[in-house]
């Protein structure tokens, strides 16, 4: 698929909405008390007669102003042999009343355990709807196994879709009938509200409304001229080459920084000096992985390219790299774009100081990144410190952290964001080479014959589903400079489905912020709240 084709379509397809809402504030994200019908002993003890509750219990904050309901729900071990037994699985409530509408916000990872950490999500608050958080199974205390055996035997995008069914069934038709129904995530939390569409349309099931997944990727893997399978997939390494920091005007801050990222690889190979200070960085900054390479050199692995330095040099490639993901992936390239060295003007002046400082840029991650912009913004935030710091900390909170239970789903069934390295072929170093030697740090090396894999079946099937799909209402939303929104559906598939719709903002990262306009272009609110009221009125 033609990643640009993709971008003009959903522009396209987002000119053609027209309604419109209010600019919110920043603020409003934060969680606040919410008036209710309901006192919180007649929800608790409602929320215990749901046949598969097994416990409720509501937390505060420390000033008590603002709570939420967490409840356990009896879940089986294997939904296709409930006789293997059950497990508890954790969801939190954030209660309006029992005839509101309902947001369900798919976990993929554990969920937070406070109030202050379980978010009022955006498609909430316009929806002014309860907000059920649901953790995914074999994450935090939702364990259908014991965690420390590391089996993971039930642990798929079917029996989690199977659980979501249940707990929403359960409320359904029990306490919760009158409002409107809609699922949402964003990243791993939106490929399981888009999986559990798919599955909501393979089982017939009417649960949900709506599924709004966001920046949600769906990776088939790769496979060999050989029939090998390999859960890598390059979509998302291709658009980070292809359209992450490009479509600005010739001559901005923009335009260069992304022509100075694109040049990275070749002054870091063809410059000694430069690539050796890069080295030494890496070496202070990732010194366990730094010597797994030094010793795959010295056990003259097949992996190695019988040159240390290149090896490290190859390292080092890798970390930029996955750098360079994250900072696209989380942060709005406008704000980090000025910051971008010059590596020509680095190579040439070969200055001690300047090499250290270039490399520091280079592996700076997402924190560190997010930490140098508040600090360069620190004088003019002064009278807008609250909202900035809340963003700020936000950004920082996303549900997106790795854990070895989605490191394993990914080999499984879900795929792997892996680097092609194109812009690394020069004279010293190729992309083949450099990948040779990182390819014990990837997915398919670590798990390859410990766990089965589908092949990438799963993931086929639901790019091919969406072309077909016709009874499960879905919005896909992406950010343009996000490189996850490479392995966006097809956009042949939104543009032939009426029952699909996709919003790609031109500022937006990796989150779901929709109504703020620090986050999210006016035209893309409009787009997605265009697309609610296509499916829910």
């Amino acid at each position: 698929m033609n990643i640009l084709h993709l971008l003009a379509g959903v522009a396209l397809t987002g000119a053609l909405f027209t309604s419109c809402t209010k600019d919110d504030s920043l603020t409003e994200i934060i969680p606040t008390p919410e008036p209710t019908t309901a006192t919180t002993n007649e929800v608790i003890e409602a929320l215990k007669t749901v046949p598969i509750v097994s416990g409720v219990e509501v937390k505060y904050n420390e000033d008590h102003t603002d709570s939420v309901y967490f409840i356990a729900f009896t879940q089986p071990i294997d939904h296709f042999h409930p006789e293997l037994g059950s497990f508890e699985q954790l969801a939190a409530l954030r209660f309006k009343g029992w005839d509101k509408n309902v947001v369900i916000n798919t976990h993929g990872y554990e969920m937070e355990q406070t109030p202050e950490m379980i978010l009022k999500t955006d498609l909430a608050a316009h929806l002014d709807a309860n907000q059920l958080n649901i953790e995914h199974r074999y994450f935090g205390q939702s364990q259908p196994e014991p965690y420390d055996e590391m089996k993971f035997t039930y642990f798929n995008a079917e029996q989690e879709s199977y659980d979501l069914h249940a707990i929403v069934t359960a409320l359904k038709s029990t306490l919760f009938k009158t409002g409107k129904w809609a699922s949402t995530g964003t990243s791993k939390d939106g490929i399981t509200t888009a999986l559990y569409a798919y599955y909501s349309d393979q089982e017939g099931w009417k649960d949900i409304d709506v599924f709004v997944p966001f920046c949600a990727p769906f990776m088939v893997g790769t496979t060999d001229s050989y029939g090998n399978y390999s859960c890598s997939n390059y979509l998302t390494s291709d658009y980070l080459d292809q359209v992450c920091g490009t479509g600005y005007a010739a001559g901005s801050t923009e335009a260069i920084a992304r022509e100075r990222l694109n040049q990275m690889p070749y002054y870091v190979c063809t410059t000694p000096e430069l690539r050796r200070a890069c080295i030494a960085k890496m070496a202070a900054t990732d010194p366990d992985t730094y010597s797994k390479v030094a010793q795959q050199y010295n056990n003259k692995d097949l992996a190695s390219t019988g040159d240390l330095e290149k090896d490290l040099t190859a390292l080092f490639l890798w970390e930029y790299y996955n750098m360079l993901f994250s900072k696209f992936s989380y942060v709005q390239f406008i704000k980090w774009s000025y910051m971008v060295p010059d590596p020509a003007k680095v190579a040439a002046k070969l200055d001690a100081e300047e090499m250290d400082e270039f490399a520091e840029f280079l592996l700076m991650d997402r924190d560190s990144l997010l930490a140098r912009i508040t600090a360069a913004e620190a004088e003019s935030r002064t009278t807008r410190a609250t909202t900035d710091e809340t963003l700020w900390q936000l950004l920082t909170d996303l549900r997106i952290e790795k854990s070895t239970p989605y490191e394993v789903q990914s080999f499984t069934e879900l795929g792997f964001a892996d680097n092609t390295y194109n812009q690394v072929n020069n004279s010293y170093l190729t992309p083949a080479e450099v990948t040779n030697v990182v390819r014990f740090l990837g997915r398919q090396t670590k798990f390859e014959g410990i766990y089965k894999q589908d092949g990438g079946a799963l993931m086929k099937a639901f790019r091919e589903w969406c072309y077909t799909e016709r009874s499960q209402p879905i919005i896909f939303v992406y950010g343009k400079n996000d490189p996850w929104t490479g392995a966006a559906p097809d956009a042949a598939a939104i543009e032939q489905n009426d029952m699909l719709e996709m919003v790609v903002d031109p500022k937006a990262t990796h989150q779901d912020f929709f109504l703020h306009s620090a986050q999210y272009e006016l035209s893309s609110r409009q787009a997605i709240i265009a697309a609610l009221d296509k499916f829910l009125k």
